[in-house]
């Protein structure tokens, strides 16, 4: 709910004169400050070393990740238009994946590539940045490079691959940052 209905900061959510009982209502300020600061989704202590070759920069959240991505793929079935496109979530803290895009609304934020449907629905995504994400990418995209592809060309490539394969009737969107003539005729 305090995704849906935001505020400037969290404690307001209890303060007298903004309180909202939809969130006040279910538990204490400081309670709610407890979980959130013991919340962990993965064992600290199992992560490689940065100089290990398996070090994972998502290692923290890679089994969320890697969960929301099997239910978004579970819970609905892959639209007949599909548009590949970046997306923002709005971040200012402190994380190596963040980005600053100066030209966009959102300037400050970690980028999502996502494979979203005509109803809005995200298929399929993984964030820029992510080290890991190159393993999408088989030795044979990698040789398409050099064809004139390039690296956003095979985001689109390796978003359309990702697990199931998209049915033959999809018609696929994308803008021109992603567009090269090499894409268009690999995509034909």
């Amino acid at each position: 709910y305090m995704s849906v209905i935001t505020m400037p900061n969290t404690r307001l959510y209890w303060k007298l004169s903004m309180r909202n009982n939809m969130v006040a209502g279910v538990m204490t300020r400081d309670r709610f400050e407890q979980i959130v600061s013991n919340f962990h989704l993965a064992d600290s202590s199992l992560m490689p070393a940065r100089d290990d070759p398996s070090y994972d920069r998502l290692f923290k959240v890679r089994q969320f990740l890697d969960n929301l991505a099997v239910h978004f793929a579970e819970h609905a079935e892959i639209e007949e238009i599909v548009s590949v496109d970046e997306q923002m979530m709005p971040f200012k803290g402190q994380l190596g994946l963040k980005v600053y895009m100066r030209n966009k609304p959102t300037k400050w934020g970690v980028k999502v590539w996502a494979l979203a449907g005509q109803s809005g629905y995200i298929h399929r995504f993984y964030l820029s940045g992510d080290n890991l994400a190159a393993n999408i990418i088989t030795d044979e995209e990698l040789e398409n490079l050099d064809s004139g592809i390039g690296v956003s060309g095979l985001t689109v490539l390796s978003l359309l691959k990702k697990a199931a394969p998209l049915p033959a009737a999809t018609q696929v969107f994308f803008d021109n940052y992603f567009a090269s003539p090499a894409l268009l005729l690999e995509l034909k």
